[in-house]
């Protein structure tokens, strides 16, 4: 096929690629041409903006390293009644991440800290955070610096301070990538 259509089908997917933008290109291969130009130019930004949006979430949970999906929401929070519900939750906000401290999780096995690092990182990208999940088997003294941190233990419940222990099997962290 060729002609003035083709050809402006080829510089349109031409300029797309090179000022990389995917989302701009998906929404004029969709064909749908509203009567006002205007209303094409905000739908075809909306697209790219929604197409970035997607491209850095994929790219922000791939950095997270986390070893699987897991949600708050999937949590069975009878389980261990001593865990303060509201104080997870209200760490998926992610305050903690914007006044730079740190997360570990201490506790017993099987009580669900990799559940709940995970389920608070994804909930935390989703707003648009860069985090790093780390296993506590590679936590070091340089990775663990936070003065005042948020310690979860299946004996204790919850309490702030610095834990006396920082690493050993099932503890995770949650921390800002800088």
């Amino acid at each position: 096929m060729s002609g003035p259509t083709h050809d402006r089908d080829t510089a349109v997917q031409t300029l797309c690629r090179d000022l990389k933008l995917p989302g701009v290109l998906r929404h004029y291969r969709n064909g749908i041409v509203p009567t006002d130009p205007k209303d094409y130019l905000r739908d075809s930004l909306e697209a790219e903006r929604t197409s970035r949006r997607e491209k850095r979430l994929k790219n922000l949970l791939k950095g997270a390293r986390l070893p699987y999906a897991r949600t708050l929401s999937e949590y069975d929070f009878l389980r261990l009644p001593s865990l303060p519900k509201e104080q997870i939750l209200s760490l998926a906000q992610g305050d903690f991440l914007r006044r730079r401290e740190n997360l570990v999780l201490l506790g017993n096995s099987g009580t669900g800290k990799t559940h709940v690092a995970i389920g608070v990182a994804a909930s935390c990208i989703a707003a648009g955070c860069k985090i790093v999940v780390y296993p506590s088997v590679s936590v070091t003294p340089a990775t663990c610096n936070a003065p005042e941190m948020l310690v979860l233990s299946s004996t204790t419940g919850a309490e702030w301070g610095t834990p006396s222990r920082t690493s050993g099997p099932g503890a995770y962290e949650v921390e800002v990538d800088a």
